[in-house]
């Protein structure tokens, strides 16, 4: 198990540090808004999965609509806060 999740962190940190620079160097966060997404999804996913094997149904639906809301809601206010001059 290890041997895949040594290669897979690599991969992760490296587009991790492609967000940070592109979104530094063009003044841009959708880029890293979308790995932030796209990773909270992945990992919320892997818990729900941990928690059916326990055998409790979790509400996935709701889970990764308030997941996606709570983390657009955070981009925008930053955004907003950080951006106005």
């Amino acid at each position: 198990m290890l041997r895949y999740r040594i290669p897979a962190a690599l991969v992760v940190s490296l587009v991790f540090l492609f967000c940070v620079w592109y979104d530094k160097t063009h003044e841009s966060s959708i880029l890293m808004s979308t790995f932030i997404g796209v990773g909270s999804m992945l990992v919320l996913t892997e818990f729900y999965r941990m928690v059916e094997a326990k055998g409790i149904r979790p509400m996935k639906a709701f889970g990764i609509i308030m997941c996606l809301a709570l983390l657009y809601a955070h981009d925008r206010w930053c955004w907003e806060k950080w951006h106005t001059v």
